[in-house]
């Protein structure tokens, strides 16, 4: 794990009548990426200078928007990440959504990534399991969006376009930069969680393994713990467990789990929310193979235990999965396709075209 480095405050003098600014910068590790504690949003620090005033009053209404939107605005993390940090460039490509309701998103240019290029032509990704999500949150009244694996946002920044609250874990730097510029663009600032971080079963750092042409695609690895890390690779990122971010457990969550393969890791590192959260949807993408380790069995019997019943999602149905039989849990056409998506949900749910 890489050692925490101590905060580094820089002040802006100017001069005559205008007004000292300071800005505090954390530097929360090694890798050169900053965290801001935001019990907000914004990045300047409140001073008694009459020029901070506005400042501070804009940050005192974001707060209170926050309050109205959401069962977690009392909820923080020193892991968020400011997104009006991120400023458009010259070459940015935005898309309007073809989802309900529609907003704008900042994607990778459809040439080099095969996610975006999907966005690009249809409007959206995975439109199906977007409206199920959604319905979910509006039906089960003050929930909450938890995206783990979050990519350039499709998934929580349709539940934030639609006035839901969201909390989104997503370490790829080209991904969450993205996410935060349709943040800005939207300005979804009051209704969305964006934590730079990789979620997974022990605190750790990883190094990222880049799929080619689909950003999505990509992967963390372990660091070796005797290799030399430079401080300022952007290719390592902080692994920390889903349990230590002390996430709400009392409202209703509708969760969202795709990091390739990465899975078990999370789900393990993620025991005491599972057992306390009041999970009311969950969406996963698995692989098969699930009944040789025995970890997947006992973390499936936690959401059966909650009434959660899972169901495979094949393209024009759904199949009823049985958590004893871990050994059929694989695509209809395997072993042609191997990633499935799995999705829990309870009796009472009423599906979007119902």
């Amino acid at each position: 794990q890489q050692p925490r480095q101590p905060g580094t405050t820089l002040f802006i003098q100017t001069m005559g009548n205008k007004a000292t600014i300071a800005v505090v910068w954390f530097l929360a590790t090694a890798c050169g990426l900053y965290s801001i504690s935001m019990s907000g949003f914004g990045g300047l620090s409140s001073t008694p200078a009459t020029a901070t005033a506005k400042i501070s009053e804009e940050k005192r209404k974001s707060s209170q928007q926050l309050e109205s939107f959401s069962p977690i605005g009392g909820w923080s993390s020193p892991h968020q990440v400011d997104c009006k940090s991120f400023i458009d460039e010259t070459d940015e490509v935005y898309k309007q959504t073809s989802t309900e309701p529609s907003f704008m998103m900042n994607i990778h240019k459809p040439s080099e990534d095969e996610f975006s290029r999907i966005i690009w032509e249809k409007g959206c990704w995975e439109c199906d399991h977007i409206k199920a999500v959604t319905k979910a949150l509006s039906q089960y009244k003050n929930s909450y969006f938890l995206d783990i694996g979050g990519n350039i946002g499709m998934w929580s920044l349709s539940a934030a376009a639609a006035n839901y609250q969201t909390v989104t874990i997503e370490a790829l730097p080209d991904n969450y930069r993205r996410f935060c510029l349709s943040v800005n663009k939207n300005v979804f600032h009051n209704r969305t969680h964006l934590l730079r971080v990789a979620a997974t079963e022990q605190p750790a750092a990883f190094r990222f393994h880049k799929s080619r042409n689909n950003f999505g695609g990509t992967r963390v690895v372990p660091i070796d713990s005797n290799e030399y890390i430079l401080k300022d690779d952007k290719d390592i990122v902080q692994g920390v467990t889903v349990d230590s971010l002390n996430l709400p457990t009392q409202q209703p969550v509708v969760l969202k789990l795709d990091v390739e393969g990465h899975e078990l890791s999370v789900l393990s590192g993620a025991n005491h929310f599972l057992q306390n959260a009041n999970i009311v949807y969950a969406m996963m993408e698995l692989r098969p193979g699930l009944h040789k380790d025995p970890r997947w069995k006992s973390i499936f019997q936690v959401l059966y235990s909650k009434g959660l019943k899972p169901y495979r999602i094949n393209y024009e149905d759904e199949t009823a999965l049985d958590i004893d039989r871990l050994n059929e849990w694989i695509h209809f056409k395997h072993p042609k396709v191997r990633y499935f998506d799995v999705v829990w949900r309870l009796s009472d749910f009423v599906p979007p075209d119902a």
